[in-house]
């Protein structure tokens, strides 16, 4: 998404990589704490990080420049990444 945004846009691209890339980045840091408190607050971290790319996507669906279609298979991939957190959350 962020590649393709039209130029003046840097300021959405930048932020939307920064939430993707913080995902992963948090549940491998959850992956590696010994307790189950810890590995909880760095998903939820990561839950918190996809929300900031859906609202991210959503204000590039708002301005026009992020098409209908586009929108919704990335806002499914991020839905799917927080049911899949939330199911690690619960699970322990």
């Amino acid at each position: 998404m962020a590649r393709n945004l039209p130029r003046g846009y840097g300021w959405l691209a930048d932020q939307a990589r920064r939430a993707a890339g913080s995902i992963p980045l948090n549940i491998a840091e959850g992956l590696g704490r010994p307790s189950r408190a810890e590995r909880r607050r760095f998903f939820e971290i990561a839950i918190g990080s996809a929300h900031e790319l859906e609202a991210c996507l959503e204000v590039g669906h708002r301005l026009g420049i992020l098409p209908e279609a586009r929108f919704r298979v990335l806002w499914d991939v991020c839905d799917h990444v927080t049911r899949m957190l939330g199911k690690l959350i619960a699970g322990g």
